[in-house]
């Protein structure tokens, strides 16, 4: 087992191991576990072993995973000591069991009774308990069990009627927010055959007030007759069940599609929320749980400044004022910062996929434009505990006439398009264009504008594109192609696009218009503009035959006044060599 080691990290979230050895093994893979993997947000562990055999060594090191939200044992696991230390995690949501190995059973393990302050935000729960002792630990754990939205309840030994009425009562009264329910309930053998049909209708009869429920199980139960009444009652009590099921009998009832709902189902949701306005997805995120989560996310998608983001940890009246730099600012800054609650910033930027920022833009009718400077930014992202502050964005766009890095913190290794419009001054440019070489490594689509000349920052512009081994679509603003930059963009294997921007006007650079292109240069190009001189473009055409016959989009930049015979020549170059255009300018 402890060949796993080398493959460890400090960085790693996930770990799944199913462990055969002998007890000694397991508890020296523990021990080395401890202090080495302290970003830990799930664990799952699958072994026969005994608990008490590895107690002292599994606790030791669940301690050590402050970061810890999920967290699945065998069962039989939850021995005094080991419950204690999981109950302390702050921010632990879901305690489950996996039954794919059987240790033997404890009863030390059993749950008996929770701490007053116990699992502070779990929402899913798997344990073994007696049904007095869960009656109890339910009634007792009141505010837990009735924040719940998966409870999974193993009676390891056969109970009586009355128990198994009285636990589903309890169930029912006190965990309403219940979207998913398992239970593992048994008869004694030697109960009558008589009574069971009545008791199975008593135990939906309570469980039907938890009317959140998508998915129920039901191990080892009581036969029962499904007559028309229960079914009917069932649909009406459950209208976003989608899965029901009673195993070890040949029973299992299938929800027709006219019981459910369609504004519970995720897809239809989804497609409806898409032609909401801002004011109607905000009315429909408090609609319901479930409303809400899909409501939210399309509010968030796309977002047309950073503000609303930096509002969550950030008061108006700092916001206002984040182009300060003297030391009142910072330090007042900072301890707002350190008070923000980031689990709530995290779960909306974590919906974000695209931004559009214009630091020229006024905010919430604000008479000067907010401004984001690269110290407010360096605060911000100090603070920042989960990396990059929008690790799902696909598209970013960004224009600034100021410190061009306050856009880093806003990259990810996910980001697709960006589009980048800056009038700083060229040191600015080249510390974010060095920035963005290792940051986005999938940019598919790359636009640059900027009134900067291309000799300021071509170092490390041609250092970022040659990163960039999936771009496929690349608009630089005019003289721009100097040579570095033109090797470097026609080795790229899976570039279609290669375009001018003309919103800015970089200094006319008679260097800079096209001459020749490499051998094999741009492979799948079917978009080309370029500056030249119509004899330049002539010859171009004639040597990269292959490349304009395949081109759909040609736009040629004469950078001189020329006459009319070079005018009908490089046309009617053209006409000959670019028969697949649709566009031309």
């Amino acid at each position: 087992m402890t060949s796993i080691l080398p493959f460890l990290s400090p960085q790693l979230q996930t770990l799944d191991v199913e462990l055969s050895g002998d007890s000694q093994t397991v508890n020296e893979f523990f021990t080395a576990l401890a202090g080495r993997i302290p970003s830990l947000v799930t664990f799952i562990l699958r072994t026969p072993t005994p608990a008490r055999d590895v107690e002292d060594s599994l606790r030791r090191t669940i301690r050590t995973w402050t970061a810890l939200e999920t967290l699945e044992l065998p069962p039989y696991y939850l021995r005094p000591s080991i419950l204690e230390t999981v109950t302390a995690l702050p921010g632990l949501k879901a305690l489950k069991q996996n039954y794919m190995h059987s240790p033997p059973v404890d009863q030390i393990a059993m749950l008996e009774q929770l701490p007053p302050t116990a699992f502070p935000v779990l929402e899913i729960f798997g344990f073994n308990g007696h049904p007095a002792t869960s009656i109890r630990l339910i009634r007792d754990s009141e505010k837990l069990f009735s924040r719940l939205t998966s409870l999974h309840l193993n009676a390891v030994e056969g109970v009586g009627n009355a128990n198994i009425l009285e636990l589903t009562s309890h169930v029912g009264e006190q965990c309403k927010h219940l979207e998913w329910l398992l239970l593992d309930l048994s008869l004694p053998a030697e109960s009558p055959k008589e009574g069971i049909s009545p008791l199975s209708h008593g135990v939906f009869e309570n469980l039907l007030q938890c009317r959140r429920l998508r998915e129920v199980q039901i191990s080892h139960p009581y036969p029962v007759v499904f007559d028309a009444s229960i079914v009917e009652r069932m649909a009406a009590a459950w209208p976003k069940l989608t899965d029901f099921a009673i195993t070890d009998v040949d029973l299992s009832l299938s929800i027709p599609d006219e019981w459910v709902n369609p504004l519970t189902v995720p897809e239809l949701l989804e497609l409806i929320l898409s032609f909401a306005s801002q004011s109607e997805l905000v009315k429909s995120a408090i609609v319901c749980k479930f409303w809400s989560m899909l409501a939210l996310d399309r509010l968030w998608k796309d977002l047309d400044s950073v503000f609303p983001l930096l509002e969550l940890v950030v008061t108006r009246e700092l916001l206002n004022v984040l182009d300060s730099s003297d030391a009142d600012f910072v330090q007042r800054l900072s301890l707002a910062l350190s008070r923000s609650d980031w689990s709530r910033f995290r779960s909306y930027a974590n919906r974000v996929r695209s931004l559009s920022h214009d630091d020229t833009n006024h905010y919430r009718g604000n008479e000067t434009p907010p401004c984001l400077t690269s110290v407010a930014t360096a605060l911000i992202y100090l603070h920042h505990p989960y990396g990059n502050f929008l690790p799902n964005i696909k598209e970013l766009q960004w224009a600034s006439s100021r410190s061009a890095t306050s856009m880093v913190p806003f990259l990810s290794p996910e980001l697709e398009t960006l589009v980048i419009d800056l009038s700083g001054d060229s040191q600015s440019i080249n510390e974010l264009l060095n920035g963005l070489t290792w940051r986005t490594p999938k940019l598919k689509s790359f636009s640059f504008a900027t009134s900067t000349p291309a000799i300021a920052v071509e170092t490390s512009l041609q250092r970022a594109i040659r990163a960039w081994i999936e771009l496929e679509d690349l608009a630089i603003p005019q003289y721009y192609l100097r040579p570095t930059i033109l090797d470097v963009a026609a080795a790229l294997p899976n570039l279609t696009a290669l375009k001018q921007d003309y919103s800015s006007a970089p200094p006319t650079d008679e260097t800079v218009t096209l001459q020749s292109l490499p051998p094999n240069a741009f492979p799948v190009l079917h978009t080309f503009g370029f500056n030249t001189q119509p004899a330049a473009a002539i010859r171009l055409i004639h040597q990269s035959e292959r490349l304009f016959s395949r081109l759909t989009f040609l736009h040629i930049n004469a950078v001189e006044g020329i006459g009319n015979a070079e005018i009908l020549q490089l046309s009617r170059h053209i006409g000959e060599q670019c028969k697949q255009l649709n566009r031309l300018g």
